[in-house]
């Protein structure tokens, strides 16, 4: 155990800079920054031209491209095993790793993404996020959830699908945290509407096959959000695998029994084995 937590560390504050690592850091950070402020601010003129009610599916369409652009930019390999139905908006729930998840997800389908209310404040993400029309949700008032939860329905009526990380914070990756239940309020009971499990894992870093250490490079583990960023900015290569579960049908259920159901069916993606990477 103390070598593990001796390779995390080690992982996380590297003790010997390497120049290509340095150099590698530079680069990504320069060439994500130019894709998020030159394709952002293209979408942000594009949507303006369409009818109100095309605007959130072409954000999130849109968003895909642009989640794509930033995963090959940031090394990150991306295989999914399953898919969601086509054609039937439906809430996403999966479990959360760090901040490389809505990029690794938004890659894979076209969907908006509910995130915590503060990230709209933040300098350039927060404009990033606004455009591609996040859901922004305060935790720490209840009285605004009835708010975020008409928010999920209009997006599920215009024919958007919504992903939430109802663990409400990054993990290591080797559980699952219980599920928190505002968010499934959105489709409770409602007899047309579905949650769709899914589960994301790291199945390499750096061509090495993702044991703990290895794992824990990529979850958040702690650390300061400029400070992670840096870290997964010097990684040549991260490999992800996606596994999309069986959609779960709302009706007669309430949210506390849907959310019982979501964490039951990601934990049982979570013991499938990975698929292979190319």
């Amino acid at each position: 155990m103390g070598n593990v937590s001796a390779k995390i560390r080690e992982a996380a504050h590297p003790t010997s800079p390497n120049p290509l690592a340095k150099m590698r850091r530079i680069w990504r950070l320069l060439h994500v920054l130019g894709i998020a402020v030159v394709y952002t601010t293209w979408v942000g003129l594009a949507v303006r031209l369409r009818p109100q009610a095309e605007r959130p599916a072409f954000r999130a369409r849109r968003q895909q491209v642009g989640t794509t652009m930033l995963c090959r930019a940031m090394g990150v390999r991306v295989a999914t095993q399953g898919a969601p139905p086509p054609g039937k908006p439906m809430l996403f729930v999966c479990n959360h790793l760090g901040v490389l998840d809505p990029l690794i997800l938004g890659s894979q389908m076209p969907l908006a993404f509910a995130g915590k209310a503060e990230i709209k404040t933040w300098l350039l993400i927060g404009w990033v996020c606004r455009t591609f029309g996040m859901l922004f949700v305060d935790r720490d008032r209840r009285t605004r959830t009835g708010t975020f939860v008409e928010q999920v329905r209009r997006k599920l009526q215009a024919g958007v699908s919504v992903l939430v990380f109802p663990e409400g914070t990054t993990g290591r990756g080797d559980t699952v945290m219980p599920f928190k239940t505002g968010a499934f309020q959105a489709v409770a009971a409602q007899g047309d509407a579905a949650v769709l499990p899914v589960f994301l894992d790291v199945s390499a870093v750096e061509g090495e096959p993702a044991e703990r250490g290895r794992r824990y490079e990529v979850s958040h583990n702690n650390q300061t959000f400029a400070r992670h960023c840096w870290h997964l900015f010097g990684l040549k290569h991260i490999d992800i695998t996606v596994q999309v579960g069986t959609p779960i049908a709302a009706a007669g259920r309430d949210r506390k029994a849907l959310a019982s159901l979501a964490h039951q069916a990601v934990c049982a993606l979570a013991e499938r084995p990975l698929v292979n990477v190319n």
